[in-house]
């Protein structure tokens, strides 16, 4: 068994795991971001127990996870059980040979790495009878990979299968889109959190690769897709196929690889098998070594992919979902999404495969072609990780009913950044990559007094706010939003909140219409409001307004 060096901030985790359980503490949710290194940090716990005896149930709910956990477990010397489907045995076991020579797979072994869905079905079996063929599993710790995921019923089954375990959750994304607490008193597994190191940190530490966020200016199809529809909490991929499928598209995504990142190893995270298989065609015409990967592929025609991608034999990997997670291909130098998403952990993991640090690697990047950030900002902005999820804070003004900026988009250069990363001699807010100068100030200044540099006073505030709201207004079209450095798809959000809102004024004019003709009084003398007031109403007040002036109408049934 080959001893685990870990990194001071690794070690530093570990401590304070081993305080928590020390202290009586039953499960700990371990937060570190995607290439941080939670899968090393919880081998190194993993060896420890099974060292002295003591047998660890290591969760995944994915063959990815369950490869992937095999693999580390071989490279350190780790035997290890699988309780897994025997194909998928058979390859884990034919997998480690190829790498290492010999497998670490052993009947006996302390550590179990177990498919949740296999585990499940067993653990149905007559649990009283003397022969129950799951007899032998009786973990003293627990470690769920993916733990996001361990608060969904099946997971919940198997782990309280053995109530007096100990229980460790691994995530770099402690967020579910179900808004279920992990918290045990609100109903969760966990009694605390121990966070590592965000990702600034571990970039500016050398431990993730640096990087550039671009969203260059695709043509999607627009007017097609309904991003109202759902499937589970998400997007319904097949209407986000709808603004792909055009040859314009295709065209514009192979243009901008090759701009940005010609031949560079690439990730695309696409909304379907189709739009993967269409996407990989793209590149194969554009003159690149594509392939596309999806649920159905064979487990060795994808991990040879995923090891040619990593040696450069293929220079795009186009996928739905497989990509996300469990894959580690430090060579991957650039991202691109081709997929809307409105889960942060899948945005956060599926750009984390290109930020892993490697010799051949100065910068990583992200090719935004859908406008992902602006949905979920940049993924190395600080973040507020609680058992509890936070009640979701409107930052937006009093007055404001149009959506929120989160990252700016520079209309020069493409390049996404934070609002005010960067200021010129004149105070004037410029792009950190081109130096290009925005028309108006986006940001709040600061102002020299004696003490030193402080907020700007509340009347200058105000003004700054009415200019920045007056400027958007002054906006009327797409265009003219985008060149005011807004993305294409918040600037298309602030267009349908307008039309919708416009919408509710005709209802509402048209109500005090009928009113009027009706009672012979104006809407001030009825209603208590003019033109001018409406004009200036909220969404809510407007839609307030028109139920008392066109209260719905009462179908009754006949006596």
């Amino acid at each position: 068994m080959t001893a685990i060096s870990l990194r001071n901030y690794q070690l530093q985790m570990v401590r304070e795991v081993s305080q928590h359980y020390q202290a009586g503490l039953q499960g700990v949710l371990l937060r570190c971001p995607t290439g941080g290194g939670k899968t090393r940090t919880a081998s190194f716990i993993v060896q420890k127990y099974t060292s002295s005896c003591r047998q660890v149930l290591w969760l995944v709910d994915q063959e990815e996870l369950l490869d992937q956990a095999a693999m580390t477990f071989a490279e350190y010397g780790i035997e290890h059980q699988l309780v897994c489907s025997d194909s998928t045995r058979r390859s884990i076991i034919a997998h480690e040979f190829s790498e290492f020579g010999r497998s670490w797979v052993k009947p006996g072994a302390q550590a179990v790495i177990a498919s949740v869905q296999t585990l499940v079905r067993r653990l149905d079996g007559p649990v009283w009878h003397t022969d129950w063929k799951m007899a032998w599993l009786n973990p003293f710790q627990i470690v769920a990979d993916e733990c996001d995921l361990s608060l969904a019923t099946t997971w919940r089954k198997v782990i309280g299968f053995w109530p007096q375990a100990r229980l460790l959750g691994l995530t770099a994304t402690p967020i579910r889109m179900d808004r279920q607490s992990f918290a045990r008193p609100d109903g969760g597994l966990y009694d605390v959190m121990v966070r590592g190191p965000d990702e600034a940190w571990l970039i500016d530490n050398g431990h993730l690769a640096r990087y550039d966020a671009y969203h260059p200016d695709v043509h999607l199809v627009e007017g097609v897709a309904d991003l109202t529809k759902t499937k589970g909490d998400d997007y319904d991929p097949a209407e986000l196929e709808k603004e792909l499928d055009a040859p314009k598209v295709y065209g514009d995504v192979v243009a901008h690889y090759r701009n940005y990142s010609d031949g560079e190893p690439a990730i695309a995270f696409c909304p379907t098998v189709a739009s993967a298989e269409k996407f990989a065609a793209a590149f194969r015409a554009g003159g690149y070594r594509a392939q596309a990967l999806d649920g159905e592929t064979d487990d060795g025609v994808r991990r040879r992919a995923v090891k040619a991608l990593g040696r450069g034999e293929i220079d795009v990997l186009t996928g739905v979902g497989l990509l996300v997670k469990g894959v580690d291909i430090p060579r991957a130098t650039t991202a691109i999404w081709l997929r809307r998403t409105k889960s942060l952990r899948i945005f956060m993991q599926g750009t984390g495969r290109v930020l892993r640090p490697h010799p051949d690697k100065d910068r990583a990047l992200i090719l935004d072609c859908v406008g992902v950030i602006e949905e979920h900002g940049l993924p190395h902005w600080e973040r507020e990780w609680s058992l509890v999820p936070a009640e979701k804070k409107k930052r937006r003004a009093a007055n404001d009913d149009e959506p929120d900026v989160v990252a700016r988009v520079c209309p020069a250069c493409r390049g996404y950044h934070a609002p005010g990363e960067k200021r010129n001699d004149e105070g004037r807010e410029v792009c950190p990559r081109c130096d290009h100068v925005y028309p108006v100030k986006a940001v709040r200044e600061m102002k020299q007094v004696d003490a030193g540099l402080t907020l700007i006073d509340q009347e200058e505030d105000e003004r700054l706010r009415r200019q920045k709201r007056a400027m958007q207004g002054q906006a009327k079209t797409l265009d003219q939003l985008i060149a005011q450095g807004i993305g294409r798809v918040r600037a298309m959000k602030i267009v349908a909140a307008r039309e919708a809102k416009d919408a509710l004024v005709d209802a509402v004019l048209e109500g005090l219409a009928a009113a009027a003709k009706r009672s012979g009084q104006d809407s001030r003398q009825e209603f208590g409001v003019g033109l001018h007031d409406i004009k200036r109403m909220k969404p809510k007040e407007l839609r307030d307004l028109l139920a008392r002036v066109a209260p719905p109408l009462v179908v009754g049934t006949a006596a």
